[in-house]
């Protein structure tokens, strides 16, 4: 992030002032930010206490802030502003969001180490304050444990969140203060990689007659319709979304957008017509074509993705057809913007196909869709799985000389006639069921 001038910078003073001594400009800046410390929760009035008077501690240093001084003093709205003009991307505000409220959280429920006098002999289940700078590197890993047991998320996670808050305090501060290195666990994978066979895939396909999400009509925002969705039944929507999800391999927010800054696949990324939207590119394909960047990779892979339209897919997309007419504009499978709820039906789905426990895993997801179909297209061609995800590496020998198009389509072809019999066209009659 670059530097801002029109916002407060910290400098952190790492000893205790001796007596006589003053506090730098910056320092006695900082202090008459502060509130007064009777004002203040009990809890923090220990840790406060000794920036606020200026009285040499042996505790804490003396006027230095802590990481939520620095989110809340200026980082924060630095980021901000850097995000609407374009200049970072508006993940990275959200991921600084969520390490922060886990940092907050954390000192919230955290015992403290050592009461106060006062409190000898009373209650002793006290929360700690959050230390001033600078936080030693026990503490950053004692959080990193906590989130890796209280937010049950793993070490890569809990290690991204923690160089959130470094760069935090490296603005914050000018980079005047050193952090601390903090000790690496190994990472263990919690999530597993599950291959869904035949009956499986039946069996999900075949639960979507009990879908009733998302409703027909269905407002997404007072006063506003999503497009299409007065027109598509649950059960249809369901339906294309699978075989969709088992001819492709897409990321969940590629097809199933529930987050406003993820764009979904829109109807103008396909093209109905034999010929191929690649100059250069001589293979036809009589059910159409899907072109598109996936999101995830426009900055690494600016390039679209071309993938041939198999039989099944073409037909599930025309169930989709307002008044049988091809759209033009607008999401493929469009849903409101509810992640909790989108969770909520799929793992309905799972139920109603009598998948709960599959593979001796509670809680099959949307995520195990994609790595079941990598396994399926390694089994046909090695080396294609990657390649109709946009995973492949683009080597010099892909990008510049090998016409992948062909390998592609034959592969998609060919993994067209391994799907099961059910998936090879949508019901001509559907009828709305609900679960029972």
């Amino acid at each position: 992030m670059s530097q801002s001038s029109d916002r407060p910078r910290f400098r952190v003073v790492g000893l205790p002032l001796q007596q006589g001594a003053t506090a730098t400009p910056a320092a006695e800046k900082y202090r008459r930010q502060l509130p007064s410390v009777a004002a203040m929760p009990y809890r923090q009035q220990s840790a406060r206490a000794a920036v606020g008077s200026f009285e040499p501690s042996r505790h804490a240093p003396p006027l230095a802030p802590t990481i939520t001084d620095l989110w809340e003093g200026g980082v924060r709205a630095d980021l901000q502003r850097q995000v609407t003009a374009g200049l970072v991307p508006k993940d990275r505000l959200l991921q600084y969001g969520r390490a922060m409220d886990c940092w907050r959280e954390f000192w919230t429920d955290r015992p403290i180490e050592k009461p106060p006098a006062s409190l000898a002999g009373g209650l002793m289940t006290f929360a700690s304050a959050e230390p001033p700078l600078p936080v030693p590197g026990r503490l950053f890993r004692e959080w990193m444990d906590w989130c890796r047991g209280v937010k049950k998320v793993c070490e890569r996670t809990a290690r991204k969140w923690l160089v959130c808050l470094q760069g935090i305090v490296r603005e914050g501060t000018d980079g005047d203060l050193r952090l601390p290195r903090v000790k690496h666990r190994p990472h263990v994978a919690r999530s597993y990689k599950l291959d869904l066979d035949a009956a499986a895939w039946t069996a999900l396909y075949e639960a979507c007659d009990h879908a009733v999400w998302p409703l027909p009509g269905r407002r997404s925002t007072p006063g506003r319709v999503a497009p299409g969705l007065a027109d598509v039944e649950p059960s249809a929507w369901w339906r294309c979304a699978i075989v969709l999800f088992a001819t492709y391999g897409f990321r969940t927010q590629e097809l199933l957008s529930y987050s406003a800054d993820k764009s979904a696949l829109d109807w103008s990324e396909i093209t109905w017509t034999p010929a191929i939207p690649v100059k250069g590119c001589r293979v036809e394909n009589a059910a159409g074509w899907l072109s598109y960047t996936p999101q995830k990779q426009e900055e690494t892979k600016p390039e679209p993705l071309t993938l041939a339209l198999t039989v099944p897919v073409r037909a599930h997309l025309q169930s989709l057809w307002p008044d049988g007419q091809a759209p033009t504009l607008g999401p493929v499978l469009p849903m409101p913007r509810a992640n909790k709820v989108l969770r909520h039906h799929w793992q309905r789905l799972v139920t109603a196909a009598g998948l709960t426990h599959f593979a001796g895993v509670d809680g099959l997801l949307l995520k195990h869709l994609r790595s079941s179909h990598s396994t399926w297209c390694e089994s046909i061609r090695p080396g294609m799985g990657e390649v109709i995800q946009g995973r492949a590496a683009r080597t010099v020998t892909w990008k510049h000389y090998i016409q992948q198009v062909g390998m592609v389509t034959e592969t998609l072809h060919e993994l067209a006639t391994r799907l099961p019999p059910c998936m090879a066209a949508p019901p001509a009659a559907r009828q709305l069921r609900l679960f029972t």
